[in-house]
This record gives structure tokens, sequence and C-alpha cells, in this order.
């Protein structure tokens, strides 16, 4: 499934964590799966992870190729240099992207996006501990405009159903949270969800309160069992899912009643309290 070059990560993928199933407010786990088994029309050879895979390229060229009808992809890592591969998708005759990444790839995938767009997407992560992710995204009909990179910082993303119904949607969380109230082990994600209009990438969130609704539980469940954790040292460790909680009940149009609850909970906290609010307001949570 993302800058064409070194900074157009892994064409055509969705990175990693794609929060995948992963429980909210947890950093993705996406990049350590298997790559074979990540998506059956992937081909690899010797090669039972990423980051085996990743590690293999430095020794010999590794090829992943995936097909549908006219659509052909590859990739070969490392292609001239290490930690640098090739990517490839033509449509026939037709060539709709030729490119060097600098990303191990984490999956591809064929796709009907919202307003039925099909496309493939490639993910790609570059290797950091837990960063980063990112996914291309390569249009497949004719007149369909230009190939689309996005960046996912320290998550992944994970496709939905849109909400009307013509195809997918990203789904991924709020990145910027990473590290702002803790550590980022600690750290929770608002939910988010982004959807390909208008050649580029909407926060459409707003459209999908179930999601949101969801995740505001989740965060909240994180905040009372790490609460009840004994081995909880760092008590700024209990800030990250309030502040997430506190942006989902902001986009459900609920802050006055989260706020309250989150006052009740949480006790006596004024720096904090302050420091949230500065950082919902900065991010467009609240006014």
């Amino acid at each position: 499934m993302k800058k064409l070059g070194a900074a157009l990560t892994v064409l055509v993928l969705a990175a990693c964590a794609r929060p995948s199933g992963a429980p909210a407010g947890q950093p993705p786990t996406r990049p350590f799966a298997a790559i074979a088994t990540a998506r059956p029309s992937i081909v690899v050879r010797d090669a039972r992870s990423v980051q085996d895979f990743w590690s293999a390229t430095v020794l010999r060229p590794r090829r992943l190729a995936i097909a549908r009808g006219t659509i052909r992809a590859s990739a070969v890592y490392p292609y001239r240099a290490p930690n640098r591969g090739r990517v490839r998708v033509t449509d026939g005759t037709r060539m709709l992207l030729d490119a060097v990444v600098g990303d191990v790839p984490v999956a591809w995938q064929f796709a009907e996006l919202e307003g039925h767009r099909r496309v493939l997407i490639f993910d790609g992560f570059t290797g950091g501990a837990h960063c980063c992710f990112d996914t291309t995204i390569v249009p497949l009909g004719a007149g369909e405009g230009r190939v689309i990179r996005v960046d996912w910082g320290d998550l992944g993303e994970t496709l939905v159903p849109s909400a009307d119904g013509t195809g997918d949607v990203f789904r991924t969380g709020d990145d910027a949270m990473a590290y702002a109230f803790s550590s980022f082990a600690a750290s929770t994600f608002a939910v988010k969800v982004l959807a390909l209009r208008d050649g580029g990438m909407r926060d459409v969130t707003g459209a999908y309160p179930l999601l949101i609704e969801r995740d505001a539980r989740a965060q909240w469940s994180t905040y009372l069992a790490r609460r009840r954790d004994p081995g909880l040292t760092v008590r700024a460790d209990l800030e990250p899912p309030l502040v997430a909680y506190l942006a989902d009940e902001a986009r459900l149009g609920r802050a006055p009643e989260a706020w309250a609850r989150v006052r009740a909970a949480n006790g006596p906290a004024r720096a904090f309290y302050a420091e949230a609010l500065a950082w919902l307001r900065g991010h467009g949570y609240a006014s």
C-alpha cells in the first residue's frame, strides 16, 4: 500500500498496526506478523517475518509479487543499496508506479475504497522500534488520478466499510497522542477515520459515531484497569487514556459530561487538566 522515492513508503500498502484487531490504545503489532500469512496473494521466499525478510535482503535479493487480472505488482529488495527496494505496478502496457522505496513491505492488497475506487494498497514499515508506518495507494481505474502516499507515523491502519456502503475507509488512531502525556508504551490513541476524497485523505471520523463510542469505552476501561493495577508506578500513565477518552467524547458532542466524569474519577489534578484542555484545543477537539 507511500513520496515516490525513499519517502514513498512502500507503495500501496497500509502499514502496521493496522490497529487491526489490536485493543484500542495499544501500539500496532502488524510489522511483526508473518508476512507470508498477511495476505494470501503475497509471494515471499525464505522469509518468515518482516524482520527476517529485511535481514535476508541484505544477503541476497528477495521478490514479492501480487496480481489480479491485468494488474501486476512486484517488489525487489534490496535494490542497488541496503534497505532500498524497487516497486513496480503495471496494468497491461501501462506503468502505474515505478519507484524506489525505503521500507520493509508489510502487506499488499487489492481494495475498493469509498466511492467504488479500485486500488492497490501497499503498506510499509521503516524499521524503528515501533515507527514508522505508511501506505501507498495506487488507483487502478482509468483516469483515477495520481498515486497517494499516507504517513501513519507510529500507527498503521485497517480498512473498514464506509458509512455510505460504497467501499472502504481507513481506520487509524491520532498519532499526535504518542508521547504527549507519557511514554509511547503508555500512550493511547483516539480513533480516527480517513477517506480518499478529491485526490487526498480527508478526516471523516465524525461520520462514524459507533466507532468513536466503542473507542471511548475502551479508553475509559484502559484508564480504570491502570488505576487498579498495583504495579503502576508512574501516575502519568493514567493520563493518556483520559485524554483519548475526552477527545472521543468531544467528537460525540459530550465534552461537558466527559470532563465531569474524568474529574470525579481522577480527583484533583489541576495541572493535568489544564494541559489536557490545551492539547485538545491545539488539536481541534475543543474550542
